[in-house]
């Protein structure tokens, strides 16, 4: 486990995923119908990024770790991958 008393757990939703951000499921207010298959296509480098951008957006340098399961797995292993400045270390599950 992650001891909350002594860590602070960041958590934040998939760039394009269904809980919190703007998806195929979204209304486009250009023709007010779901986006669908017209939203554009992601990839794990890109939620990668934008979960960088609010890091650097809320002033934190580094990460005691980028921790994972799945798709959030390859999303830790990337990051330590694309930002080795800013992940003290990763930990993935089933990834």
């Amino acid at each position: 486990g992650i001891d909350t008393n002594h860590f602070f757990v960041i958590c934040c939703n998939h760039l394009g995923g269904c809980y919190g951000s703007t998806g195929p499921s979204s209304i486009n207010p250009e023709t007010n119908k779901s986006y669908g298959t017209s939203f554009p296509m992601l990839s794990v480098e890109d939620f990668v990024r934008a979960q960088f951008q609010l890091l650097k957006h809320f002033g934190i340098e580094k990460l005691h770790a980028s921790i994972g399961s799945s798709l959030g797995g390859m999303c830790s292993i990337l990051s330590g991958l694309l930002y080795p400045e800013m992940v003290g270390r990763v930990a993935t599950i089933s990834s």
